[in-house]
C-alpha cells in the first residue's frame, strides 16, 4: 500500500513537472512571436543568406564567406531547405532552440530539487527573450547555451559501467558541436570536463572519473578532426585553416587583455547587465542562506560539492566564453544565461529550505527577481512588431528599409544585387540572394582574407554581373578594385536617394569600357 501511494505521489509529481514545462514552452512561443516582423539582425541576416547560398549548392568559404565556423550556417541550411530563407524559418529556430534548452536546464536543476527547477526554469524562460542582447533570436550563442547544457546534464548522469561511459561521449559530442558554432565554447566545456575529474560521481573512482574528463575532450578534438577531414578531401583546406584559426586570431586580438579587460567596468556595464544583475544578487543570497544553514541532514543536492564544482565551472567557462573575443557585444552574454538561471534555481531552493518556517521568502526573492528581469523589457512588448525594429536600430535603418522596399518593386526576380556595405539584412529586405563572396564590406578591406576574398568576389562580379550596385554612403575607398570596377561599369540611378544608400545601375552595353 505504501509502495501504491509513493507510485502515485511520482506519478502526480512527474504531470506538474510536465504541466509547468510546457507553460514554460508556451510562453517562450507566445513571447518569441512578438519579434517577428522585426528587420533581420546583422549576423542572422548573414547566417541566414550564406544557408540560402549552401541550399543552392554553392561551396561554403569559397563561393561565399563569412568567419564563424561552419555549423550555424548548415543549422539554418536544415531549416530553410523545408521553411525557405523566411522569417518563418529564423522564428522556428529561434523557438525550437529555446525550448530545447529549457529542457536541458531544467534536467540539469533537476538534480538539485524541483524547487530549484522550477525557479531556473522561470528565470529562463524571463531572460532568454530580453531584446538587450538579442536573447530572442538564434544567434550563435542560442546554440552554444543548447549543447553545452546538454553535455553538462549528461555529464551530471556520468556514473560508471557502460551507461556512464555513453554519457560522456555523447556529452563530448555535444560539447564538439557546440564549438564548431564558435570556438569560445571550448572553454566552458574544458573546465566542465575538469571539475568532473576533480569531484567525480560516487559511484566511480576518481582514475576512471579523468579516463571520462580525457575521453570527453578527446570528443572535442576528433570532431574537429573530422570537420577539417571534411574540408580538406573537398579541396577547401587552406581557406578552412585561414577562416576557422587564423582569422579569428586577427579579429579578437589579444586574448590575455581581453581576459583582463573582463574585469574592467565597462565590462560590467553593458545593457545586458540590467538583467544580469538580479540574477547575481539572488545567487548571493542564495549563497548566504547556505552559509548559515545550520542542519547539514536537510541540506538539499544542489549543495553537494560535486554539482556546485561543476556549476562553478560552467560560470567561469561562460565569462571565459564571453571575454575572449575582446568585442563584449550584447549578444555575446547570452552564454551566461542557463548557468545563471540554474544558479538562480539552487539559491531559491537554499533559500526556501534554509528558512522551513518561512518557505515564502525564499519564493518572494525568487519571483522579485524574475519581476526585475521582466520590468525593463516589458515596454517592448507593449510596442507593434515593426516599432521594435526602430526602437532596436533607429530611423536611419528604417528609412534605409523603406529605400530597398521602394526599389526592390522595380527588379525582376531574376535580377541580381550587390551590397558593398556591412548591411547585409538589405538582401534579406530586398527578397534577393547574396551571390558573391563578399557579404560584409570590411572583410574585403582589412585582415589575413581581404585579399582573397576581393579577388574572389571581383571575379564573380565580372562573371555574373549585378543589375543594381549599392553602396553606403559614397563609394568608398574609391582605390580599392572592387569600387574601382563598379565605378566603370555602374552610373547613379536617377531618381533614387542617396542617402543613407546610393544606387547604381549597370551601364548599357554600348556604354560599357572597351577590355583590353
Amino acid at each position: 500500500m505504501c509502495q501504491l501511494q509513493l507510485f502515485q505521489r511520482g506519478c502526480r509529481m512527474q504531470r506538474r513537472q510536465l504541466l509547468l514545462l510546457t507553460f514554460f514552452a508556451a510562453v517562450l512561443v507566445i513571447a518569441r512571436a512578438a519579434s517577428f516582423c522585426d528587420l533581420p539582425e546583422w549576423d542572422i541576416a548573414t547566417y541566414s543568406l550564406i544557408a540560402d547560398e549552401l541550399v543552392h549548392g554553392r561551396g561554403l568559404y569559397t563561393d561565399i564567406w563569412d568567419m564563424k565556423p561552419p555549423a550555424i550556417f548548415y543549422t539554418y541550411a536544415v531549416l530553410q531547405t523545408a521553411f525557405a530563407a523566411s522569417p518563418l524559418s529564423v522564428y522556428l529556430l529561434s523557438v525550437l532552440t529555446a525550448v530545447a534548452t529549457l529542457a536541458a536546464v531544467w534536467l540539469v536543476a533537476r538534480r538539485s530539487s524541483l524547487t530549484a527547477a522550477g525557479w531556473a526554469g522561470a528565470v529562463f524562460v524571463a531572460i532568454c527573450f530580453e531584446p538587450f542582447s538579442a536573447a530572442s533570436m538564434p544567434n550563435t550563442e542560442a546554440f552554444i547555451n543548447l549543447f553545452l547544457t546538454l553535455a553538462w546534464a549528461m555529464l551530471l548522469r556520468a556514473g560508471g559501467g557502460q551507461r556512464g561511459w555513453m554519457l560522456v561521449l555523447l556529452a563530448g559530442a555535444c560539447a564538439s558541436w557546440a564549438s564548431m558554432y564558435k570556438h569560445v565554447a571550448i572553454a566552458p566545456a574544458v573546465l566542465l570536463a575538469l571539475a568532473h575529474a576533480v569531484v567525480p560521481p560516487t559511484a566511480i573512482a576518481r582514475r576512471t572519473a579523468v579516463a571520462h574528463a580525457l575521453a570527453f575532450v578527446a570528443m572535442i578534438a576528433a570532431g574537429w578532426l573530422l570537420l577539417f577531414g571534411w574540408f580538406a578531401v573537398t579541396g577547401r583546406a587552406q581557406i578552412f585553416i585561414q577562416t576557422v584559426f587564423v582569422y579569428p586570431r586577427y579579429y579578437a586580438g589579444g586574448m590575455i587583455n581581453n581576459l583582463l579587460a573582463s574585469f574592467t567596468p565597462a565590462a560590467w556595464q553593458r545593457a545586458p547587465m540590467v538583467v544580469i544583475w538580479p540574477m547575481l544578487l539572488l545567487c548571493l543570497l542564495g549563497w548566504v542562506a547556505r552559509l548559515m544553514q545550520r542542519r547539514p541532514d536537510n541540506m538539499i543536492a544542489a549543495q553537494s560539492p560535486r554539482f556546485m564544482v561543476l556549476l562553478i565551472a560552467m560560470l567561469a567557462g561562460a565569462h571565459v566564453a564571453v571575454a575572449l573575443p575582446g568585442q563584449f557585444a550584447a549578444h555575446y552574454y547570452q552564454l551566461w544565461y542557463p548557468a545563471l538561471a540554474i544558479a538562480c534555481g539552487c539559491a531559491s531552493s537554499s533559500l526556501i529550505n534554509s528558512l522551513p518556517r518561512r518557505q515564502w521568502i525564499g519564493h518572494l526573492a525568487a519571483a522579485l527577481t524574475v519581476a526585475a528581469i521582466v520590468a525593463p523589457q516589458w515596454p517592448w512588448y507593449q510596442l507593434p512588431g515593426e516599432e521594435w525594429s526602430r526602437k532596436r536600430y533607429g530611423k536611419l535603418f528604417m528609412d534605409a528599409r523603406a529605400d530597398m522596399l521602394a526599389i526592390q518593386s522595380t527588379l525582376q526576380p531574376h535580377d541580381d544585387i550587390y551590397i558593398w556595405a556591412d548591411e547585409p539584412w538589405l538582401y534579406r529586405v530586398a527578397g534577393k540572394r547574396a551571390r558573391y563572396a563578399g557579404v560584409w564590406k570590411m572583410h574585403c578591406l582589412d585582415g589575413p582574407m581581404a585579399q582573397r576574398l576581393t579577388d574572389t568576389t571581383l571575379i564573380q562580379l565580372q562573371q555574373n554581373p549585378p543589375k543594381l550596385f549599392v553602396f553606403w554612403s559614397d563609394p568608398a575607398p574609391i582605390s580599392h578594385p572592387i569600387v574601382a570596377w563598379a565605378l566603370e561599369h555602374y552610373d547613379p540611378l536617377p531618381g533614387t536617394p542617396t542617402y543613407p544608400m546610393r544606387f547604381y545601375a549597370r551601364r548599357s552595353p554600348a556604354t560599357q569600357p572597351v577590355s583590353n
